[in-house]
């Protein structure tokens, strides 16, 4: 049963449990763009024909499945719904195809979410769940969590379907060869991701799949060629899968360019764990919106079994994936690429940038940039891919992630923010864990550990006087950065405490006797020489990731 009616008081407990899409009956809504349509508590409804829906609206209390599992060719199913908010306080489940490739014939999914249709600027929701709550403002192009869960399997999870791979080898015809078996997964049409081979981010290169084998793809149009495996086993450039069948987009539609994308948040939801696994996230993210990301958990605390695995973010105009006030969270194999808008604010800078190349025959190697970091102190970002928010936030792994093009943004989300440089990784809490991630190219940083004298409100740690820049690092090992405008990695400490929210100033720390002692241990550390600094960010990372190795942890 659906209904369209106003909204009325219902309750309903998550399930600790998968959906059961068997049981579920079949949804018989008719498409109206006018419509705001309820799922009631108790009721499992499933969508399993291809369909083309539109609503203003979907508040999900019970349960909504997309099921695309039996699309076959001759049989095809593929769905797409278009709305202004999606609110789930109960569960939202998505399912395909166990054998499915990438891009697959059928089977596809998009969710796009558009700007209201009468110019509002926040949507307001009152829980059904629980109408004594506080209603919440959420923004436009919404889909909100709250009390509910997410269930949503894109892709299939053994033989588990590769994200990306480093560059063995480039053939004589164009051939790449990766350093592990990627097909059937990676399919024909698919479009491929190639980092840059250089120093600047911006020469990451697009590609489409003609065909694949193994661990050999082909291309419909030659690369320029990159740096592999065989050229240098520390330079070799990372290819990944940007394609994916089931998207979550924003709508183009944003007519005042003020970049304002789609965005997910889960909010306030302890002990329930959410799965997203697989999916597009396409032009996401509210540039100089507080709390408006691609894909963000919103003051969740403890949530075991939560997992954002491998899902692509692209284009987005804010951040990527956000951990706020929540612990627990595994991010694992996920690509950003192209995200949080502008890479540089002057036009002297790009120029200047752009015409720069490295010698032929440099395989990558680093060089010095022909332009000095003075000239972008007039430029504040906050292009942040992955990262934890205030401090509080622990437990957490990122492993095997990937960012490409982490670009500056022109907005900041208020100006007390300490977000003066770009950074893929931003790290404000040592008590996560950072495996086998690549900062393959930001305009600024690729890795930054950002250490504050105090939480930040409204994440508040027990006992009043923790410390996040005294928490020992749980672990930072085998983390790569490259082709990175400033730095590949650095620390920033607590200098001198700030009055309006204890938070601190903050500043780098070198030290140039650890580059000497350890000049042969940076291998895996590729990162920009533009500035002295550099080796010594450099040197200090390296050091802190043989350490790591040997006991596990690190006081920072």
């Amino acid at each position: 049963m659906l209904l369209t009616a106003p909204l009325a008081a219902t309750l309903l407990l998550v399930p600790a449990l998968p959906v059961n899409v068997s049981s579920c009956g079949t949804w018989t809504a008719p498409s109206d763009p006018n419509a705001v349509i309820t799922v009631p508590a108790g009721e499992c409804l499933a969508v399993r024909t291809s369909a083309s829906l539109a609503f203003r609206g979907i508040h999900v209390v019970g349960q909504l499945v997309l099921d695309t599992s039996l699309a076959r060719v001759g049989a095809p199913i593929d769905v797409a719904i278009t709305a202004e908010y999606i609110f789930v306080e109960g569960i939202f489940a998505i399912r395909t195809a166990d054998d499915a490739v990438v891009p697959a014939p059928t089977g596809r999914i998009s969710i796009t979410l558009i700007a209201p249709h009468d110019g509002r600027t926040d949507f307001v929701f009152q829980s059904l769940k629980r109408p004594s709550a506080p209603a919440i403002a959420v923004g436009v192009k919404c889909f909100v969590v709250w009390g509910g869960q997410l269930d949503m399997r894109a892709l299939p999870r053994s033989p588990a379907c590769v994200s990306w791979a480093r560059l063995e080898d480039v053939s004589a015809d164009g051939e790449l060869v990766l350093d592990r078996a990627v097909g059937p997964c990676w399919a024909a049409g698919a479009e491929l991701l190639v980092t840059s081979h250089t120093m600047l981010h911006t020469d990451a290169q697009t590609a489409t799949i003609q065909s694949s084998s193994g661990n050999r793809v082909f291309l419909t149009a030659p690369l320029v060629r990159p740096t592999t495996l065989t050229d240098s086993a520390d330079f070799a450039v990372e290819v990944a899968l940007l394609s994916r069948n089931v998207v979550i987009q924003g709508a183009e539609d944003d007519l005042d360019k003020r970049r304002i994308g789609a965005h997910l948040m889960v909010m306030d939801t302890p002990s329930v764990a959410q799965t997203i696994h697989g999916l597009l996230f396409l032009r996401m993210g509210q540039q100089g919106l507080l709390g408006r990301y691609p894909v963000h958990t919103h003051m969740c605390r403890r949530v075991d079994g939560t997992s954002f695995t491998h899902n692509v973010i692209r284009t987005s105009h804010q951040r990527c994936i956000n951990i706020h006030g929540t612990d627990n969270v595994l991010v694992q194999d996920n690509v950003a690429f192209e995200t949080a808008g502008h890479w540089c604010g002057t036009r002297e800078c790009r120029a200047r940038s752009a015409s720069f190349r490295p010698p032929p025959g440099a395989c990558g190697r680093p060089h010095r940039l022909p332009l000095a970091p003075d000239a972008l102190r007039g430029a504040r970002a906050i292009a942040r891919s992955f990262l934890t928010e205030d401090g509080g936030e622990t437990g957490n792994a990122f492993v095997r992630n990937l960012g490409a093009s982490t670009l500056r943004v022109t907005a900041l989300i208020r100006p007390e923010e300490t977000d003066d440089r770009a950074s893929t990784f931003w790290m404000s809490n040592g008590n996560n864990t950072w495996e086998g991630n690549v900062a393959a190219g930001c305009a600024d940083a690729g890795f930054w550990l950002e250490l504050r004298t105090r939480v930040r409100p409204p994440t508040r740690a027990t006992p009043a006087d923790y410390a996040p820049s005294r928490v020992p690092i749980r672990r930072f090992v085998d983390n790569v950065a490259h082709s990175n405008g400033l730095r590949g990695a650095w620390r920033s400490v607590a200098r001198k405490a700030r009055a309006n929210e204890g938070t601190s100033r903050l500043i780098p720390r070198p030290t140039r006797r650890a580059v000497r002692r350890q000049a042969s241990k940076t291998t895996r550390a590729r990162t920009s020489n533009r500035n002295p600094s550099t080796h010594t960010t450099r040197a200090r990372w390296a050091l802190a990731s043989s350490t790591l190795r040997r006991t596990g942890t690190r006081t920072a």
